[in-house]
């Protein structure tokens, strides 16, 4: 029976449990291409985070999308991140040091991509709601 070591402490090598046992890595090539994907995953949390923005924008200022199908797109994304963020936890709780660098750097890659075009969308919406309420309120 082949028993893989669950470290509780940072370590470093190539020989690793991705998630589930049929992604055990077993040489180099495997471990960059989890390595990969973790990046991956991580970066993703940030942009669905301002896909879930953008639909709302779309959805309630824009108008182009229908305002039930947003929020149902919304839930499901939504879902989506959470879904990827746990799997993302999993990963860190690995302890494998090179996994957790890339959870961080995809992260941070993931803000720096998305996360200032979140902030743009949500003073745009900010602004929008304030002009509506002084319209109604001042005219």
């Amino acid at each position: 029976m082949n028993m893989v070591m669950m470290h509780m402490w940072f370590y470093q090598g190539a020989e690793c449990v991705f998630l589930f046992r049929p992604f055990l890595t077993t040489n180099h090539g495997e471990y960059f291409a989890g390595l990969v994907v973790t990046f991956i995953l991580s970066v993703m949390i940030e942009f669905l985070s301002f896909a879930m923005l953008s639909i709302k924008v779309q959805s309630e200022k824009e108008g182009t999308i229908n305002p039930i199908v947003g929020r149902i797109l919304s839930v499901l994304l939504y879902g989506l991140q959470m879904l990827i963020a746990l799997a993302v936890m999993l990963l860190v709780m690995t302890f494998n040091a090179l996994i957790c660098l890339m959870v961080v750097l995809g992260v941070v890659t993931g803000y720096a991509m998305f996360g200032f075009l979140r902030l743009d969308l949500q003073s745009q919406i900010k602004d929008s709601s304030f002009h509506a309420v002084a319209e109604k309120c001042c005219t």
